[in-house]
């Protein structure tokens, strides 16, 4: 598969950690040539997470801005995301052929385009087009790993998360985040 960079990778996980099944690098083809999408993504209706009884958090302020005509009830729909990615403040919105050729793709279902990038951290609507800051992503995703360190589950980073998204496995790694060792001190 090919290398995402830093910001992708973030986006990644959050969109992970938010219940989508997502492609990065997602190649769209046309009659005269093909173009790319950072991130095509797909999370199902009522998708839910869970262990030990314990439903995992979800980004809520992400969902209510996936709402509109179309998406009336994001987190029982199921529906797709096409994101595009960049690392510096130059904001670029998935196009409209692109997000097209997605939408067929995904079966004609819901889309939502998302641009991720390095803006102030926030998260907002611009154009019909949510933009996630690369930092409000960063810290949503550490948010959801203290959450998550405060239930006090067995997860570690040579194990579970290791075995899924590597990404995620260093960044536990990195934080010096050890659910195991730290529930066994």
């Amino acid at each position: 598969m090919p290398s995402v960079n830093q910001p992708e990778k973030i986006a990644g996980l959050y969109l992970r950690l938010n219940g989508f099944l997502h492609l990065p690098l997602f190649t769209v083809f046309f009659e005269d040539g093909y173009g790319q999408i950072d991130y095509i993504a797909l999370r199902a209706g009522n998708s839910v997470e869970k262990a030990g009884g314990v439903e995992f958090i979800v980004d809520d302020d992400f969902f209510k801005m996936c709402i509109s005509d179309a998406l009336t009830s994001p987190r029982e729909t199921t529906f797709g995301i096409v994101a595009k990615v960049r690392g510096n403040k130059a904001r670029k919105a998935p196009d409209a052929t692109n997000t097209a050729y997605a939408r067929k793709f995904l079966g004609e279902l819901p889309v939502v385009r998302v641009s991720f990038c390095d803006v102030a951290k926030e998260l907002r609507i611009s154009d019909g087009v949510i933009v996630v800051s690369i930092k409000y992503a960063w810290a949503w995703i550490h948010k959801r790993i203290t959450w998550m360190d405060e239930q006090g589950w067995k997860f570690t980073k040579s194990q579970s998360w290791a075995l899924s998204d590597d990404f995620l496995s260093d960044l536990l790694y990195q934080t010096g985040r050890d659910w195991k060792k730290k529930t066994q001190e």
